[in-house]
């Protein structure tokens, strides 16, 4: 808060002290009820409101924590740290522009405070304004060069701009720096694997699982050592982390613990148990317990039976098994769809076309406006959609029935659509889905690392760099680090890029890989 704010009664100095200790406890919701009450007596406090702001922005108010912050610059305009906290919640809350317009404002008076320098900064990174960002990541670290996330912040920008030389000249400033910062060590993990210098990347992608980090999970009721990759006397458990396509991605070194002759209990999302206790006959499956909670997941195992005699993140067993040295993890597809389910959709798809048919994912259900631009407009799907002799399949988990309409008005495409499965609910029915096309293209989803995970050639497209460990094949083509049969599109954003450019780029670089592709099976 500015140093010109007054001081707050003592009853609202009480409540911040009582709130801030329930906070340190883990009890967000309680300490912000602690507050709220407070505010119909004292709406002009400036530090209860911000106080508010911050606590609903970590619980996931966004709308609450916006609002919080306009009324602390209500009462103090001059408060930069409530404006640039109301930039990101602007970005949340798909403001983009007005995100935009706040942030330059704040950044004519507080470029000379490093916290909200970067804050600035790292707003037009979330927008994907890249040149604005490593202006302002510039001009901070002239100012503030002992700043070691602003370093590292400005190394993953430029990573996605494909400069990854820079980035990690960057990257590696920072963790120099500040050696102890979680965030900072998995950006300096990050640069290495964009870099190719994936196992060097892997052991810094360990500072994930540190109590610090900001996504760190939280494992409740697990009393068992962490795996030292030795021998095992019992069971090991593979503890799951957060996302659905990671979940499927890590689960390709699964068969390298079998291998080893691991006794393996292995969690996944409650979504994944069947199409995983298939694909892992002498693997013991379970759901795992895991809920969101703000930025933070926590995982409940006091139902567990017994504990097992260490455990694992499944994030971790590249790392442990010594993989992603030569080549993928798994080469071709290891998850097994339901033999009578592909059939189905084998009788529903085949008679519909006399040539191959392509699954298509262009769109996701999580529509926070920093991954929007991993999503493509539909008019940039063109060149994929006009590609001669092929047949496309909607893959998509969510509603696109005015998107298929639309492909149709304006490509005279007609999209094959199943209505009658729940791709959301249902993934041993979106797995025989996939398994019943030739060739999967998309954007990085669930959807595409489950095609490639369930043996379908996919093509996966990203309008910048991205992280994922990759190979480059004999034909030239980028394979996933984790799914051999995903081969990769990336684009290197530069000075003046737009989403537009990237996606057009990409869509077109696809498009014409799809025949090559085809012709293979």
């Amino acid at each position: 808060m500015p140093p010109t704010s007054p001081p707050s009664p003592p009853d609202v100095l009480s409540a911040l002290e009582k709130a801030d200790r329930q906070r340190q406890s883990g009890h967000l919701s309680r300490a912000l009820e602690t507050l709220r009450p407070l505010v119909e007596d004292y709406p002009d406090d400036p530090s209860l409101w911000f106080a508010i702001g911050n606590l609903a922005r970590d619980l996931g108010q966004t709308g609450d924590a916006a609002f919080a912050y306009k009324n602390v610059i209500r009462i103090r305009p001059g408060s930069v740290e409530a404006g640039s906290n109301l930039v990101h919640a602007l970005i949340t809350l798909n403001r983009p522009n007005l995100a935009a317009n706040l942030a330059r404002d704040i950044a004519k008076v507080g470029i000379l405070l490093p916290e909200i320098a970067q804050s600035v900064a790292d707003a037009f990174a979330r927008l994907a304004l890249y040149d604005e960002a490593f202006l302002h990541y510039r001009r901070m670290l002239c100012l503030h060069p002992h700043v070691a996330r602003g370093s590292a912040n400005l190394a993953e920008a430029l990573a996605r701009m494909g400069n990854d030389d820079h980035s990690l000249v960057w990257a590696e400033r920072a963790r120099t720096t500040a050696p102890a910062d979680d965030q900072v060590v998995l950006h300096h993990a990050m640069a290495l694997m964009t870099s190719g210098r994936i196992e060097a990347g892997l052991a810094e992608y360990e500072a994930r699982l540190r109590p610090g980090a900001v996504h760190a999970p939280e494992r409740r009721g697990l009393s068992a050592p962490r795996w030292d990759g030795g021998a095992m006397p019992g069971p090991l458990m593979v503890l799951a982390e957060q996302g659905l396509g990671d979940e499927v991605r890590f689960a390709s070194a699964l068969p390298n613990l079998l291998k080893r002759g691991c006794d393996v209990i292995v969690e996944c999302e409650p979504r994944l148990v069947k199409l995983f206790q298939r694909s892992f006959p002498d693997i013991q499956v379970r759901p795992h317990s895991g809920r969101r909670i703000g930025a933070s997941v926590i995982f409940d195992y006091h139902d567990l039976p017994d504990q097992p005699a260490a455990y694992i993140e499944a994030g971790s067993l590249p790392l442990m098994l010594g993989l992603l040295r030569d080549g993928p993890v798994a080469a071709g597809g290891f998850l097994v769809p339901d033999a009578r389910q592909v059939d189905m959709c084998i009788r529903t798809l085949w008679p519909q076309t006399d040539g191959p048919l392509v699954g298509l994912v262009w769109g996701s259900a999580v529509t926070r406006p920093e991954r929007a631009r991993f999503y493509p407009a539909l008019e940039h799907l063109r060149p994929i959609l006009t590609v001669p002799g092929v047949r496309f399949v909607n893959l998509q988990y969510i509603d696109a029935t005015e998107d298929i309409m639309r492909f149709r008005e304006s490509f005279g495409v007609s999209i094959i659509d199943t209505p009658d499965i729940d791709k959301r609910k249902d993934l041993d029915g979106a797995a025989a889905l996939a398994s019943a096309c030739d060739l999967v293209v998309g954007v990085s989803s669930s959807v595409t690392a489950m095609a490639a995970a369930i043996g379908t050639p996919t093509l996966e497209m990203f309008p910048e760099r991205s992280w994922l460990p990759r190979f480059t094949d004999a034909a030239g083509d980028e394979r996933d680090g984790y799914l051999g049969l995903c081969r990769r599109v990336e684009f290197g954003a530069g000075p003046g890029t737009t989403d537009g450019d990237a996606w057009q780029t990409v869509t077109e670089q696809a498009a014409r890989m799809m025949p090559r592709l085809l012709t293979q099976m």
